[in-house]
C-alpha cells in the first residue's frame, strides 16, 4: 500500500466523522459513556449536545427496556460486531414518543495490543424506507383487494341482488382508495418536508465548520505563541508519545471502520489520499487506489459534473452538496445505478489555504427507488380509482339493463310456458301423424354412437322396446350390399362440410325373422360452434312397395323402349330410302317432307335412349368401366364432331389443358356432349358457346358457359332430379327431364361433383369435376 501524502490527527479524524451524514457515536465501557457523538446521532435521540461523556441509559432513558442497551454490553464484552435491519425504535423526540426504524451497526474498535478500546455506533434513519414499503405492501394489498373484487364484480353480474350488494363493496373499495391515495399524498408532503429540514440542517453544520475553521487558525496561533512552553514539555510530550500513537490508531480505526463512505481527495488533480473501506466497497476497488488520482480509478464520471464540482470546491471552498443524486459507477465490470447523498468540503492548512477536498457519502438508493416505487403506485391507484369509478357507472347501467332484461325475461318465460304447452300439443300430434305415417324416427349421438327411436324402428331392427339402440347394431342389419355405402352417407352427414344432410336408400334384414324391408332415410345433423356433431335427427320410411312399384315401372319403360327402338329403326331405314328416292327423282317438296320426319324419328330415339339408360340406371345395370385418358383428347374429339353438326351457334374451345383422369371415357363424353346439346337448344341462334376444360385444387373440370336467358335460383336447386323441367320453356323445346338427371347419376358414380352458375339474362355456366 502506498504512503499516504497527509497525515490526520486525532481531532482531524473525528471532525471528519462528525461532518459524516450517517448519525455516528463512539461509546466506552459497559456502561456505554457516550465520549463522541455527531449531531445527526443526537438529533436521532432528540437531545443536545449536553448528553457527551454520560452513560446512553442515562443520556437516553426511554431506551429502557429495548434491546440497544443489553446489545452495546454484549459488544464491549465479547468484542462481536452486532448488526440490525429495520430495527424499531422507540425515541422521545420533541417531547413525544415516535416510532421509527433503523440500520445500525455495533463494531468493536480494538487497540494495537487487541484490547476494546471502544464500540463505534453508526445509524441509518430508514423510517421513510420502512412506511415507503408499507405503503407499497398497503398498496398491493388493495390492488389484490381491488382483483377480487373485479372478480366478484363479474360473478355478482349474473344477479340484481348479488350486483346490489357488489355495487356496496366496490363503493367501500372506492372510499378506501381514495383514503389511500390522500395517506399518499400526506405520506409524500412529509417526504418533502423532511428532505428540506435535512438540506437545512447540512447547511448549519457547514456553517459551524466554517466557524471551527476558524477557531482552528486561531488556535494555530497561539500554539506558535506556546511552542517555547511545547519546547520545555518534550520530554512530557516524549513520554506520552506511546498513548499519542495508541489514540490515532483508534480514531483512524474509527474512520475506516465507518459504514458510510469517505475520502480525502488532495491537489487540484484530486489525488486520493484517504479512503475507508466503505467507499472502496461503493467504488469495487481495493487499497491500492490511494495515491492514484480521482478521474484514473472513476473514469466512468468523466460525463456525470463530479469532477466539476470537486473542482469548483477546490478553486472557491464553497462547499457542495447533493441530494438524492443519481450516479453510474462500474462495480464488477458492470455499469450500476446508484443514489447519494453526498458533500464536498474544502480542506485548508494552517495558512487557510486550500490543500484538498473531504467528500463524504451516504447511499440513499432503497430510499429513492422505494420513493419512486411510491409515487409510481400512487399514479396506478389513481387510475386504478378512475378505471373503477367507470366500472361503477358502467354497472348501473348494467344494473338498469338487467332490471329490464328480468322484465323482459318474465314476459318471456310466460311467452315459454304458452308456446311449451303449444308445443307439447303439438309434439303429441306429431306423434301421431307419424304413428299414422307409419314411420320411424331417429335421433343419434355422435359422440355416444347410441340413438333413440320410436317402438317402430326397434321392431324394424330385431329389438324390443325397452333396448337401448347402439349404431354398430343398427348397421349390423342393413343388408351387406348397401352397408358401406350407408355408413359413408351417415359420416358424411356428420361433416359441417356437407351441410348436414343425411338422405339414402337402403335394405335392411330383421334379425329374427329375416324379412327383408327397403327404407329411406332422411335426416339433418346439427352442430355446435366448433362445427362438431352433436346430433343426426330424421325418419325412416318403409318404401318397399314403392320400390317394387318402382321396378315394375323401369321395367315396363324397358320393355316398351325396346319395343319401340325395333319399328323406329324400321322407320328410319325406309326414310332414308324414300329420301334418297325423292331426291333423285327432283321432287323437293317429298324430299324436305322426308327431312323433317327423320329429324322427329332421331328426336324420338334420343327419348327412348334416354328412358332405357335412366332403367338401366336404376336397375343398376350401367357400369363404370374406368379407365386412364387425357381430358383434353377427349374435348378435342367433342370439338371435331361439334364442327361438323353445330352451325348455328360459335363454339369456343379454350382454354383447354392436359388433364388426366380415371374415368368412364365414353359415359364422361355423353355428360360434355349432353351440356353442349343443351347450350345449343336453350340459347340464341348466332351467339357464344365456351367450353373449357381446366385443373382446379387437384380437380379436372369442365365447363359449358352460353349466352341464354339463364335459370331461376330456384329452379337451380332442382335441375339435376329426375324428370324435372324448368317452367315457361318455349314450346319448340322438347324434353322430359331425364338428360341432366343422367349427367348428376354419372358424375356422382365418379365421386365428382356438378353443378350450374346462372343469372337471368346473362346465361348459364354447367360444370362438372372429377378427382385427378
Amino acid at each position: 500500500m502506498k504512503s499516504q501524502s497527509h497525515r490526520f490527527t486525532n481531532e482531524k479524524l473525528l471532525e471528519i466523522l462528525s461532518l459524516s451524514q450517517n448519525a455516528t457515536a463512539i461509546y466506552t465501557g459497559e456502561e456505554s459513556i457516550i465520549q463522541s457523538a455527531n449531531d445527526v446521532m443526537i438529533g436521532f435521540w432528540g437531545k443536545d449536545r449536553s448528553v457527551i461523556g454520560k452513560p446512553l441509559g442515562e443520556a437516553v432513558p426511554e431506551l429502557a427496556g429495548q434491546p440497544f442497551l443489553d446489545l452495546l454490553k454484549q459488544v464491549w464484552l465479547t468484542g462481536v460486531t452486532h448488526e440490525s435491519k429495520d430495527a424499531v425504535t422507540q425515541l422521545l423526540v420533541d417531547g413525544k414518543l415516535q416510532t421509527f426504524y433503523f440500520d445500525f451497526i455495533y463494531r468493536a474498535i480494538k487497540d494495537q495490543n487487541g484490547e476494546i478500546d471502544c464500540i463505534l455506533h453508526t445509524a441509518t434513519d430508514v423510517t421513510e424506507l420502512n412506511l415507503g414499503r408499507n405503503m407499497i405492501a398497503h398498496a398491493k394489498e388493495q390492488q389484490e383487494a381491488l382483483n377480487r373484487e373485479q372478480v366478484l364484480n363479474e360473478e355478482l353480474g349474473a344477479a340484481n341482488e348479488e350486483l346490489a350488494a357488489a355495487l356496496e363493496e366496490l363503493s367501500a373499495t372506492n372510499e378506501e382508495l381514495q383514503q389511500t391515495q390522500e395517506s399518499l399524498q400526506v405520506l409524500n408532503r412529509d417526504l418533502e418536508i423532511r428532505v428540506e429540514e435535512r438540506t437545512k440542517k447540512i447547511i448549519d453544520l457547514n456553517q459551524e465548520l466554517e466557524a471551527f475553521n476558524e477557531e482552528l487558525r486561531a488556535s494555530n496561533e497561539e500554539l506558535v505563541s506556546t511552542n517555547e512552553e511545547l519546547s520545555e514539555s518534550r520530554m512530557h510530550l516524549e513520554r506520552s508519545l506511546d498513548a499519542l500513537a495508541a489514540s490515532n490508531y483508534r480514531t483512524q480505526s474509527i474512520i475506516e471502520s465507518a459504514p458510510f463512505p469517505i475520502g480525502v481527495y488532495t491537489g487540484r488533480n484530486m489525488r486520493i489520499t484517504f479512503v475507508n473501506k466503505s467507499i472502496m466497497d461503493v467504488w469495487g476497488k481495493g487499497y491500492n487506489v490511494v495515491g492514484k488520482l480521482y478521474s484514473e480509478v472513476l473514469p466512468e464520471l468523466d460525463n456525470q459534473e463530479v469532477y466539476a464540482q470537486l473542482d469548483a470546491v477546490f478553486t472557491t471552498g464553497i462547499s457542495f452538496e447533493a441530494r438524492n443524486q443519481r450516479i453510474d459507477l462500474v462495480v464488477n465490470g458492470k455499469m450500476t445505478i446508484f443514489y447519494f447523498n453526498y458533500n464536498f468540503t474544502a480542506l485548508r492548512n494552517e495558512s487557510g489555504e486550500i490543500y484538498g477536498v473531504m467528500n463524504t457519502a451516504a447511499d440513499v438508493t432503497d430510499v429513492v427507488l422505494s420513493k419512486l416505487q411510491l409515487e409510481k403506485s400512487a399514479t396506478e391507484l389513481d387510475l386504478l380509482n378512475k378505471e373503477f369509478a367507470n366500472i361503477n357507472e358502467e354497472l348501473a347501467a348494467v344494473n338498469e339493463e338487467l332490471t329490464a332484461s328480468n322484465e323482459e325475461q318474465a314476459l318471456i318465460n310466460d311467452q315459454l310456458t304458452i308456446l311449451n304447452d303449444k308445443l307439447k300439443v303439438s309434439q303429441d300430434e306429431l306423434n301421431l301423424a307419424i304413428d299414422a305415417a307409419g314411420m320411424a324416427t331417429f335421433d343419434l349421438n355422435p359422440i355416444t354412437g347410441k340413438f333413440k327411436g320410436n317402438d317402430l324402428i326397434k321392431s324394424w331392427f330385431g329389438l324390443q322396446p325397452e333396448d337401448e339402440i347402439e349404431l354398430q347394431k343398427a348397421t349390423d342389419v342393413i343388408a351387406e350390399a348397401d352397408r358401406d355405402r350407408v355408413v359413408a352417407a351417415i359420416q358424411n352427414a356428420l361433416n359441417a362440410d356437407s351441410g348436414g344432410n343425411y338422405d339414402s336408400h337402403y335394405s335392411i334384414v330383421n334379425p329374427h325373422t329375416q324379412e327383408v324391408k327397403t327404407v329411406r332415410a332422411k335426416g339433418k345433423a346439427l352442430f355446435n360452434d366448433k362445427q362438431e356433431a352433436v346430433r343426426l335427427s330424421g325418419v325412416l320410411q318403409d318404401v318397399t312397395e314403392q320400390m317394387k312399384d318402382e321396378q315394375r315401372k323401369n321395367d315396363f319403360i324397358a320393355m316398351v323402349s325396346h319395343e319401340l327402338k325395333t319399328p323406329l329403326t324400321s322407320l328410319t331405314a325406309y326414310i332414308q330410302i324414300l329420301q334418297a328416292k325423292a331426291k333423285s327423282n327432283g321432287d323437293n317438296f317429298a324430299a324436305g317432307a322426308l327431312e323433317k320426319a327423320s329429324n322427329q324419328t332421331k328426336k324420338m330415339t334420343t327419348m327412348i335412349n334416354g328412358f332405357l339408360n335412366v332403367s338401366r340406371l336404376e336397375s343398376g345395370k350401367i357400369h363404370i368401366e374406368n379407365q386412364h385418358f387425357d381430358m383434353a383428347l377427349l374435348v378435342a374429339e367433342i370439338e371435331g364432331e361439334t364442327i361438323l353438326t353445330v352451325s348455328s351457334h360459335t363454339v369456343i374451345f379454350a382454354p383447354v389443358e392436359e388433364t388426366f383422369v380415371n374415368a368412364d371415357r365414353d359415359k364422361i363424353g355423353q355428360v360434355i356432349n349432353n351440356f353442349l346439346s343443351n347450350a345449343v337448344k336453350y340459347s340464341p341462334a348466332g351467339s357464344t358457346i365456351n367450353v373449357a376444360c381446366t385443373t382446379v385444387n387437384n380437380q379436372a373440370q369442365i365447363s359449358v358457359r352460353d349466352q341464354g336467358n339463364g335459370i331461376k335460383p330456384e329452379d337451380q336447386q332442382k335441375l339435376f332430379e329426375r324428370y324435372y323441367r324448368v317452367k315457361d320453356q318455349p314450346v319448340n323445346i322438347a324434353g322430359f327431364g331425364i338428360g341432366l338427371y343422367l349427367c348428376a347419376e354419372v358424375i356422382q358414380r365418379h365421386h365428382g361433383k356438378i353443378w350450374v352458375e346462372s343469372k337471368i339474362g346473362e346465361g348459364s355456366t354447367f360444370s362438372f369435376s372429377l378427382p385427378m
